[in-house]
């Protein structure tokens, strides 16, 4: 939601305000590269330009929103962007994207947005600075991560952009117009607060977050893996996920919360039986090759865990203490730091890894499992 909100308020013709931007080093880049595009940030308030300049370079670190977004506003500006980053940067799919730009001045545009939801989200986040306004069409055999996507069409509805869908089909039309400023405040990632509230089911007990009743976010789906789980979970505005610390395996499909894969790899590797995720084949191309890079972490702890056409198929095993790898990769940590509550001795390379979104991260899990009764 804060990539989205910095880009629109980028584009839009008069200043926003942003309350509760996260911290994070994601966060810092995606600011930097909105006043590389000529934006005025003074605290909240973010003052855009008449029209985005070009001729500047954009630090996108390990960032695919930063580099995906980044790459669509270019396009608007009238001299080139350079995007440079993390080694890890150029394995980030975003040649799609580029070739589904370079259609452009013509209104009608397809793309296969089949390895990531983000190359129709930066092109529906720009459409309506288009000076015929987009229509965008999917032609890819799989669409991951739709709610990420209505996300980013609910909140150009809140700047007065209307997106037309039509119904059935993966097809997106944004009119031409101005994208109004707004103040409004950011939500919490809730993809890092349900790996809390997972903590529950890796230890056994209780554990009690904030959650919004209102969100643009699938706060939904990612309840539901922890109930696939066995977990209880009660309330509303505040919710508490319980578990005894044991539960069976499950079959899933993330294909829609994919950012969610790592937390659920290492539940599964923590069940009393076998589990199969699935439809999350695209999350090779994240940070890091995650599906790779969750096997190999799986197999260092004990579980058996096999890479299929689109997911993961793990098996419990005997677990034990090991050194594992993050990968540069913020979703990594978080499953070491879940298998850690089980297994003692689980060792994380380069847990630094985690301030990409949550820069506290090790000091809200200690007192997380401290405060443990």
């Amino acid at each position: 939601m804060a990539a989205r909100e910095l880009i629109l308020s980028l584009l839009a013709t008069g200043p926003s305000q942003l309350e509760n931007l996260p911290d994070g080093r994601d966060t810092e880049l995606m600011l930097a590269a909105i006043q590389a595009f000529g934006a005025v940030v003074d605290g909240e308030t973010i003052t855009p330009p008449e029209k985005p300049r070009g001729g500047q370079r954009v630090d996108c670190g390990l960032s695919g929103t930063v580099y995906r977004f980044g790459t669509a506003v270019a396009a608007l500006a009238n001299s080139p962007t350079e995007f440079f980053g993390d080694p890890g940067l150029a394995d980030r799919p975003i040649q799609p994207l580029r070739d589904a730009l370079a259609q452009l001045p013509a209104r009608e545009i397809t793309i296969d947005a089949s390895a990531s939801s983000q190359f129709i989200s930066a092109l529906l986040l720009i459409g309506a600075r288009l000076p015929d306004g987009l229509s965008l069409t999917h032609v890819g055999p799989t669409l991951p991560s739709l709610p990420h996507i209505q996300m980013t069409n609910a909140l150009l509805s809140e700047r007065g952009v209307l997106v037309g869908q039509v119904r059935g089909q993966p097809s997106w039309i944004v009119p031409p117009g101005p994208i109004a400023g707004r103040k409004t405040s950011i939500e919490p990632d809730l993809t890092n607060t349900a790996t809390f509230l997972a903590a529950a089911l890796a230890a056994g007990g209780m554990v009690t977050s904030r959650w919004p009743l209102d969100t643009v976010q699938p706060a939904g789906p990612l309840i539901a893996v922890l109930q696939a789980f066995q977990a209880a979970v009660t309330g509303t505005s505040t919710l508490s996920v319980s578990s005894s610390g044991e539960f069976p395996g499950v079959e899933l499909d993330l294909h829609d919360i994919s950012e969610f894969t790592p937390v659920a790899a290492a539940l599964a590797a923590l069940a009393t039986s076998p589990s199969q995720l699935r439809g999350i084949g695209h999350v090779r191309g994240h940070e890091t090759d995650r599906l790779a890079a969750l096997a190999e972490m799986l197999t260092a702890v004990g579980a058996k865990a096999r890479i299929t056409a689109d997911g993961l198929a793990i098996t419990p095993g005997k677990l034990r203490a090991a050194t594992v790898k993050s990968h540069g990769d913020h979703r990594l940590v978080h499953a070491a730091a879940l298998l850690g509550l089980r297994v003692p001795g689980i060792v994380v390379d380069d847990v630094a890894a985690v301030t990409k979104t949550i820069p506290d991260f090790t000091s809200r899990w200690e007192v997380m499992a401290h405060s443990a009764h």
